[in-house]
């Protein structure tokens, strides 16, 4: 192997540790509820498509959603996994399992809604690091009850209301 080939190799090792670590910031920004650590995953003009009519056309839109959909609940759990990832220059598309767990404390106990599936992610390297540019959602499963979205909104707005 060459010098040149060797520089090549650790470049997209370093790219590939650097989108994976984008995935992990993600996730774990989404749990820890940290809206402006999230909003370092995407560029300004990001897109996403989580299904079912959930299309976003800008990060700071994407963010909004995403705090309202999330923030009634007590716990989430978003787990990132099998990160395939194949970069082209500047430029790169991963793909991951996700298993995401949602948990409101209710009377009666937990009540927990899991969704299973992929993520895929666009992604671009800007001059502060990759960013995600287009984020779509497959759920394949759901296991629990839907209902709990609506009711974690509805928690949220009536504390942020208070």
């Amino acid at each position: 192997m060459d010098a040149a080939e060797l520089a090549a190799n650790v470049r997209y090792l370093l790219d590939r540790a650097a989108i994976s670590d984008l995935l992990f910031r993600y996730a774990s920004s989404l749990d820890t509820r940290d809206w402006e650590r999230l909003a370092t995953c995407f560029t300004p003009e990001a897109t996403s498509d989580y299904g079912e009519g959930a299309r976003h056309g800008s990060r700071e839109h994407l963010i909004r959603w995403v705090r309202r959909a999330l923030s009634g609940f007590d716990v989430t759990h978003h787990m990132s996994a099998n990160h395939e990832i194949a970069i082209e220059g500047d430029t790169a598309r991963s793909r991951s399992y996700l298993n995401v767990v949602h948990t409101l404390r209710a009377d009666g106990g937990p009540q927990t809604i899991t969704l299973r599936g992929h993520y895929t992610k666009d992604c671009v390297r800007t001059a502060d690091g990759w960013r995600i540019n287009h984020i779509r959602l497959e759920t394949t499963w759901r296991e629990g009850d839907m209902g709990l979205f609506a009711r974690a909104r509805d928690r949220w707005l009536a504390r942020r209301d208070a």
